[in-house]
């Protein structure tokens, strides 16, 4: 299963270094601003049991967007949103 996740919000509050923590295990240290967008590929391999009572094993992939939180990358925000 594919989704689309877009983290958006102010400049500075930590979209980044969430995403970095995520994928690498590390918090960032250094504020460093995000120009337009940054982009991640997750992926989870998922073991579970149905509500049948049904073993069951799914990939799900995530493709996650990091947007700029300064206003004049606006733009790709809105893009990222539509589609």
């Amino acid at each position: 299963m594919n989704s689309k996740i877009v983290l958006c919000g102010e400049a500075g509050v930590g979209k980044t270094t969430w995403m970095n923590r995520l994928m690498t295990g590390d918090w960032q240290t250094k504020y460093v601003a995000t120009l337009g967008v940054e982009s991640w590929k997750y992926n989870v391999d998922s073991e579970y049991i149905s509500a049948e009572g049904t073993p069951c094993n799914e990939d799900f992939t995530f493709n996650v967007y990091d947007l700029a939180g300064q206003n004049k990358f606006a733009g790709p925000v809105e893009n990222l949103m539509k589609g």
